[in-house]
């Protein structure tokens, strides 16, 4: 993953909405759902299916990284 995917991903598993990772890091929404759709394809998270993309790149990170404290 790049810095810039790493990063989002972290603030996503500190909870916060794709609109909130927007606004902190200065881009629109749509920027941040395409950043999080490349996370979920360098993991290898489907994203379609039973099993939510966001929540199962958020367990990687987790695993990778640990719990990351909330902002």
């Amino acid at each position: 993953l790049t810095a810039t995917q790493v990063d989002v991903l972290h603030m996503a598993a500190q909870g916060l909405t794709n609109a909130a990772i927007a606004r902190e890091r200065h881009v629109s929404e749509r920027s941040v759902e395409m950043i999080l759709h490349s996370v979920f394809q360098a993991l290898g998270v489907p994203t379609h299916g039973d099993v939510n993309p966001r929540v199962e790149a958020i367990r990687h990170y987790i695993n990778a990284a640990g719990m990351p404290a909330r902002p």
